[in-house]
């Protein structure tokens, strides 16, 4: 589930700490809308908060501001969506303030979101009252054609969020029910924390903690959602060193799965270490059995970081059968070279995406030079993901740690391409978290 908090028409003593409070908190998505204020305003509100967090604001009223203070992006409404055509060409996110689920269809290619108001009635505007009722929106999601850029705005709670999920919205757009309260900071917490997502790993057990399902738990929690465990090895390591690894049975694993299916929805998993690959078919196949439709990444851990080989020849074969399964895998270039053959992108995208409807994010942690760029291979294109490469700053299980990142964002309702840079951010800040090979999670 994602949330997006909207400010206040009005300034008010304390506004700017209390947003640093909520990007503190763990927000990832600020709608900047006031009215009736001059630019030079803005222009000081904006200033009041940290830079770090600049690229968490989208602005309402004043696109200009938008690339000199690198905002997240800009908000369209009737009177101005004919002016979306100026951004056309630009990285920003870009959203809309819908009605009626006509807007929506009408603008389904030009907006990364959308705000649908009022599926509540609202908290902060008196007699405001809900635009459909359970039933009618139901059968308007059901027939949107973008239903995963819907973004319910009014008289959302924690009650509204638990019934307008079941309806298929994940995205939510919060006003009354932060400012109308005195702890702004503890309503979106209480939000947030009562609808924690699931997400599950399935990986191996790391007791240095820097790798494996633990490293992966950790990361779920620090980015907002709750991680399950499910055990596919227990490794004898430690940060710098590999000794050996007891393999869980096909079995052992596939009962953990099934156990917590009982309980919980898994829509969105990880895969790490696996024994070989047809223990990883067969989980896949228990895990579909379980969630038919949840998203599985499989992260290939070929090769661990301290030298030790857990697998030499893989049935390419078998691994067509088990990318039927997988919406996700997360390589790094030696584990393409020995599951694809090689690494290049078109040759990955015509032979593995697009004939088994796969993406590939293509790691380039393993380069040189001084950025790093991951690239997305996706069916219908291709995108780069250019970080900085931290020389000195080496770390034990990052690519554990992104996969279990961009899982955990995922199921917060960002989409891929978000999910993977702030997947990036999170590693990035993992690896400069000090100078060891074991990195803290602390970091948002």
């Amino acid at each position: 589930m994602e949330i997006i908090v909207i400010t206040r028409p009005d300034f008010f003593e304390n506004e700017s700490y209390l947003v640093k409070s909520l990007f503190e908190a763990g927000l990832h998505c600020l709608h900047l809308r006031k009215k009736g204020v001059s630019l030079k305003s803005v222009c000081r509100f904006i200033e009041s908060i940290p830079d770090k967090y600049h690229n968490r604001i989208v602005i309402h009223d004043f696109p200009e501001l938008v690339n000199q203070y690198r905002l997240k992006g800009i908000h369209f409404n009737s009177e101005t969506a004919d002016r979306v055509r100026e951004f056309s060409n630009t990285n920003i996110t870009k959203s809309y303030s819908a009605h009626s689920f006509g807007e929506i269809e009408k603008y389904s290619n030009m907006f990364d979101y959308f705000f649908i108001s009022p599926v509540a009635n609202s908290i902060s505007k008196t007699g405001y009252s809900a635009g459909w009722t359970t039933d009618e929106l139901i059968e308007n999601v059901d027939r949107c054609s973008v239903p995963e850029k819907l973004v319910a705005l009014g008289g959302i709670n924690s009650e509204i969020t638990d019934r307008l999920t079941g309806i298929g919205f994940n995205r939510f757009a919060l006003l009354g029910t932060i400012w109308d309260i005195n702890n702004p900071v503890e309503a979106y917490r209480e939000i947030k924390e009562r609808n924690r997502p699931f997400v599950l790993s399935v990986a191996g057990y790391d007791p240095s903690a820097g790798a494996g399902v633990m490293a992966d738990v950790k990361t779920c929690e620090q980015i907002g959602a709750y991680g399950l465990a499910v055990n596919s090895a227990t490794t004898i390591q430690n940060e710098s060193s590999f000794e050996d690894v007891d393999w869980c049975s096909r079995s052992v694993i596939e009962r953990q799965i099934i156990c917590l299916a009982k309980t919980t929805d898994i829509n969105i998993v990880k895969i790490g270490l696996i024994q070989d690959i047809d223990t990883l078919i067969s989980v896949l196949k228990t895990i579909k059995d379980q969630s038919v439709n949840s998203y599985i990444i499989w992260d290939p851990i070929i090769k661990a970081s301290a030298g030790f080989t857990f697998h030499s020849d893989i049935n390419r074969d078998k691994l067509y059968e088990a990318l039927k399964y997988i919406d996700l895998i997360t390589p790094n270039r030696p584990e393409a070279e020995q599951l694809f053959g090689g690494c290049d992108v078109e040759d990955i995208r015509n032979n593995i995406c697009i004939d088994s409807n796969i993406s590939v994010l293509l790691k380039g942690g393993h380069g040189v030079g001084d950025t790093s760029v991951d690239i997305l291979i996706k069916p219908d294109g291709v995108k780069e993901f250019t970080g900085v490469r931290h020389k000195g700053f080496d770390k034990h299980g990052t690519g554990c740690v992104l996969s279990a990142a961009i899982a955990s964002y995922l199921s917060l309702g960002l989409d891929i391409n978000n999910a993977i840079l702030r997947a990036k951010q999170y590693v990035s800040k993992l690896i400069i978290s000090n100078s060891s090979l074991l990195g803290y999670h602390n970091i948002l």
